[in-house]
């Protein structure tokens, strides 16, 4: 018969205990012993050791040998920076003008001293006597003694011979003037001038400069994608003028035109070698329009590198009317065109938000879409051509100065922030301030619309008297003190404001933003 299996569990409970006489059930002691592992050796344990260390050695060398194969191709992709780039300074002959200037007096007093030492030496062999009796007081007093007992004799004798010298001379001078005379008398015909030739000789020497020049000045294109009439894709590009202000040991920067690169997919940069290469745009600034934009090395070959030719920069500031000049880029509007002709007027005044500028106008005829460069005959680039900040539809060529625009230039090339106010002004000077009862200072044309100047409560025809603790009296002078503040900085800026009778003083905290 089939046994149950709960009763073979039942067995089996039975057969692993003990019952004693009074009925009392004890487990046998064996059941709770537990196996244990053998216990490890001392050479077991190091061995173990050894492994784990050098496995870890070994991953840490392929992790570092991964990290020096990929990291290049990371820092590419993900655009990484490993060391903090220096800032670039863009050189000019104004800024070395004022280091100059700004020189310590000791300097110009060396120079002095150098002149007078060569004009001693030179003159050290005719005084070596009175060089030698100087030195000696007592010998010099009884020079002078015994040199007053011969005075009369000696003068007698001095007379004597600047006689026979002066006769002696006047008959050289004479024989040689008849000598001189006959060769003169040969040569006095004119020579002929040929007018056609010097006028030649001329446009060659400013097509050398101007050729010299265009190794600077690049053809920058913005291409965008846009839609037809018939929503077909097309691409649209435009064209400008730019010139190779700077490089480092990655990049050149370009001055350029912002117009053809606001939403541009894709910027394209040729230089005067016909070679082209991408770019990408640094910094932009909104109020001349003016951008900055990058063409990394990488891809160019030493001998690319070398016919790349960065700009000379010169000094605006010398322009005067009358001044020659040459246009080189697309002053027309179209590449690969050069025209020279002279400054009419470098008074023209350009206010824009927060700065101010002059704009230097030329007798070039030129587009309003022309871009490009003023060079001096130096070959040095001294000004920007900007069409559209003059008159619209004019065709002459007009350039902010470079000069003006050297610190604008060097915020861009770094990606430097700017503050900004959003304030348009004219300078009231004393002679207009006599005139119209307006108080002397800078007097607000202008406030743009949510700016941070308007959200301080300043208003047009506002007179700024006060930057910080700074006296205003004009524009460039409110946009330098301006300037030395930065983006996010809270300022005082202290106005006079019309009342029904009189002019009143008012302090407006100002929040500064950034352009």
């Amino acid at each position: 018969m089939p046994q149950n299996p709960s009763d073979h569990e039942t067995n089996e409970k039975r057969d692993l205990t003990n019952t004693n006489e009074a009925g009392e059930t004890k487990e046998y002691p064996f059941i709770r012993e537990v196996i244990k592992p053998a216990s490890r050796s001392r050479r077991e344990i190091l061995t173990r050791i050894l492994w784990i260390v050098g496995g870890a050695a070994a991953a840490g060398l392929i992790a570092a040998c991964v990290f020096v194969v990929f990291f290049p191709t990371a820092e590419k992709l993900f655009g990484t920076e490993t060391q903090k780039r220096e800032r670039i300074r863009v050189a000019s002959e104004s800024s070395v003008s004022s280091e100059s200037t700004s020189s310590p007096a000791g300097t110009a007093g060396s120079e002095v001293t150098g002149a007078s030492s060569v004009s001693a030496s030179s003159d050290a062999g005719e005084n070596t006597g009175s060089a030698e009796t100087s030195s000696d007081p007592e010998k010099n007093s009884a020079a002078a003694a015994s040199s007053s007992g011969r005075t009369g004799t000696d003068s007698q004798e001095t007379t004597g011979n600047e006689q026979e010298n002066l006769s002696a001379e006047q008959s050289n001078t004479e024989s040689d003037a008849s000598a001189v005379s006959e060769p003169e008398a040969e040569t006095d015909e004119p020579e002929e001038i040929d007018p056609v030739a010097e006028y030649r000789d001329l446009r060659k020497q400013l097509n050398s400069i101007a050729a010299d020049s265009e190794r600077c000045v690049v053809q920058v294109t913005g291409i965008k994608s846009e839609l037809d009439y018939f929503n077909a894709s097309y691409e649209n590009e435009q064209q400008v003028s730019g010139v190779t202000i700077a490089e480092d040991e990655d990049s050149y920067f370009i001055l350029t035109e912002n117009t053809p690169l606001s939403g541009a997919e894709k910027i394209i940069v040729r230089f005067a070698n016909q070679q082209s290469f991408d770019a990408g745009v640094v910094r932009a600034d909104a109020n001349t329009g003016l951008a900055v934009i990058r063409v990394s090395k990488e891809e160019m070959d030493e001998e690319v590198q070398n016919s790349i030719q960065i700009a000379e920069l010169g000094s605006s500031y010398s322009l005067v009317r009358g001044e020659p000049v040459i246009a080189v880029g697309s002053p027309m509007g179209y590449e690969g065109m050069t025209s020279a002709g002279s400054i009419s007027s470098a008074g023209s005044d350009i206010s824009m938000y927060d700065v101010h500028y002059h704009l230097f106008t030329t007798d070039i005829i030129g587009t309003q879409n022309g871009s490009g460069v003023l060079i001096n005959l130096e070959g040095k680039v001294v000004g920007i051509i900007r069409q559209t900040l003059g008159a619209s539809g004019n065709s002459i060529v007009q350039a902010l100065g470079i000069s003006e625009i050297t610190g604008l230039i060097d915020t861009l090339i770094n990606n430097e922030a700017r503050p900004y106010a959003g304030i348009r002004g004219e300078t009231v000077t004393s002679a207009i301030s006599e005139e119209t009862g307006i108080p002397q200072g800078m007097l607000i044309r202008e406030v743009e619309t949510d700016a941070p100047a308007m959200l301080a409560g300043l208003m047009q025809f506002d007179v700024v008297i006060k930057v910080n603790e700074q006296t205003i009296t004009s524009v460039s002078n409110y946009a330098a003190a301006l300037a030395a503040c930065k983006p996010g900085q809270e300022i005082h800026i202290t106005a006079l404001r019309k009342g029904p009778e009189v002019y009143e003083e008012m302090t407006f905290q100002v929040l500064l933003s950034e352009i």
